[in-house]
């Protein structure tokens, strides 16, 4: 019943956090709640191993690098574009980047413990419809344009769905090594 529980305070997490920015319109309230889920994923089991925290903020740093590549790629060939950010570094609102930050941290802890090959496979899905409908509203609220034929199916879903194939990997790793130690 536990896991139940849990799983329900991170959906109501990014619901939460997707229909106050819906409501509001800024940016600053993805990373807010991306902190909030990370918070909530250090207190559930109240995790003390300094290594697997280092590590998840890791993960959040490489997610923000490879956003901030990928964002700025798109952005320069026109595919998306960004707009109403308060500040942006090249095409990358800096409010997204704190966002891979918080919210790759949080979902490294989260993946770190789930690793069955069912569980993945629907997180995958999971997110991958989760960032493809995130753009969509985006767009809907003006804060991103579509171009050059850029789709969200099949385009942004397969984004995500490589983007946290890539995650996986490259976060079972870096644990993994931890673990060996």
């Amino acid at each position: 019943m536990k896991n139940i529980e849990q799983f329900i305070i991170r959906i109501l997490i990014l619901i939460l956090g997707g229909s106050v920015f819906f409501v509001f319109r800024q940016w600053f309230i993805l990373p807010v709640f991306a902190l909030i889920w990370f918070l909530f994923e250090l207190n559930i089991d109240k995790v003390k191993n300094m290594k697997l925290i280092k590590i998840s903020i890791l993960i959040g740093i490489i997610l923000m690098i490879f956003d901030f590549v990928f964002e700025n790629w798109g952005a320069v060939y026109g595919y998306w574009r960004t707009i109403n950010s308060s500040f942006f570094i090249f095409a990358v609102p800096i409010e997204i980047m704190l966002t891979c930050i918080f919210g790759g941290a949080a979902w490294s802890l989260f993946a770190s413990k789930h690793k069955g090959k069912f569980f993945i496979a629907i997180n995958l899905i999971f997110w991958s419809l989760g960032g493809m409908i995130g753009e969509y509203f985006l767009i809907l609220v003006g804060f991103m344009n579509y171009g050059n034929g850029w789709l969200s199916i099949p385009h942004a879903f397969m984004s995500y769905f490589l983007t946290f194939v890539l995650f996986y990997l490259v976060s079972f790793s870096l644990i993994n090594k931890i673990s060996e130690k």
